[in-house]
């Protein structure tokens, strides 16, 4: 490892993934940046996942088979203990990276950048489900922001987690240091780790479409959409006893009624909205107008 080069691990945590699995591990053995390793955690697969992995002959590429399976977050933080490199990158199965993301990232890291991110782009199975969500973003980027943050992004990451996973790179000492992932989340975990290191570092943006989000059924489903918005709201009301997250929380359900009444659940929309501080939700709506 050299210092214009640091080594980055490329986290690939699976489960049952050979669908897109090729795709993945192509897209980093294409990199223009070739001082990288694959951890791949294998979380007790049943399908073709293994062979798939082990078809190829490159020592970059490590398999690990998990002892016992697991939650994501819980997986990602074994697969990260493995790695040997400074930087952590996140790539699941289904999601693929452009062929200068290390490269184009790396370029302008600076000693005190803990995490830098990127657009991406989505792409959205055509498989019959029904998500307004997925639909408003198909063949769209995200984030959709004009500019994206920089330096101390702690206080707008608390209104939305608009860093896509496939995109991220996180120094791994940092990871470390803030104890990585909430064990315990179902969706959330990227958005818990990517709080924590934006908090106590300052982040790099990277303002190209430097990889691809697959939407899909699973990750898209109406319980997971319920479960991700409940999870993310309670990351945030976890930091209230050291700033103010009234607002942030209004604005995430403001966010999530739009699903709702997109959706027609009217009821469990009705509910939310009784929760909801009028003077919370006016504050909300001007950090919208002006985001």
């Amino acid at each position: 490892m050299t210092n214009s080069q640091p080594l980055v691990s490329v986290i690939i945590n699976c489960y049952n993934g050979e669908k897109y699995l090729k795709g993945a591990i192509d897209s980093v053995i294409a990199q223009t940046y070739e001082n990288w390793e694959i951890i791949f955690w294998d979380n007790q697969s049943t399908d073709n996942s293994a062979v798939i992995v082990n078809s190829y002959d490159d020592s970059r590429i490590k398999y690990f088979f998990a002892p016992e399976h697991t939650l994501l977050g819980e997986a990602r933080n074994k697969a990260v203990a493995k790695a040997s490199g400074e930087w952590i990158g996140i790539l699941d199965c289904d999601d693929i990276w452009y062929q200068d993301k290390l490269k184009n990232q790396l370029r302008d890291a600076a000693s005190d950048i803990g995490m830098i991110y990127t657009r991406a782009r989505f792409l959205v199975e055509e498989s019959g489900f029904k998500t307004v969500m997925a639909k408003n973003k198909r063949n769209n980027f995200y984030p959709r922001r004009k500019e994206l943050p920089s330096g101390n992004i702690f206080n707008e990451l608390l209104y939305d987690c608009f860093i896509p996973p496939p995109s991220a790179l996180i120094r791994k000492d940092i990871f470390i240091s803030v104890g990585g992932i909430d064990n315990s989340l179902r969706v959330a975990e990227d958005y818990d780790i990517f709080l924590k290191i934006s908090r106590i570092s300052n982040t790099l943006a990277i303002d190209d479409v430097l990889c691809e989000y697959r939407i899909h059924n699973n990750n898209m489903s109406h319980a997971n959409l319920e479960r991700s918005f409940s999870e993310s709201i309670g990351l945030v009301n976890g930091y209230k006893e050291s700033i103010n997250t009234d607002v942030h929380i209004a604005y995430w359900k403001l966010k999530y009624l739009k699903i709702l009444l997109r959706e027609g659940k009217y009821l469990l929309f009705a509910s939310i909205l009784l929760t909801l501080n009028p003077v919370f939700v006016y504050r909300a709506l001007r950090h919208r107008i002006y985001e």
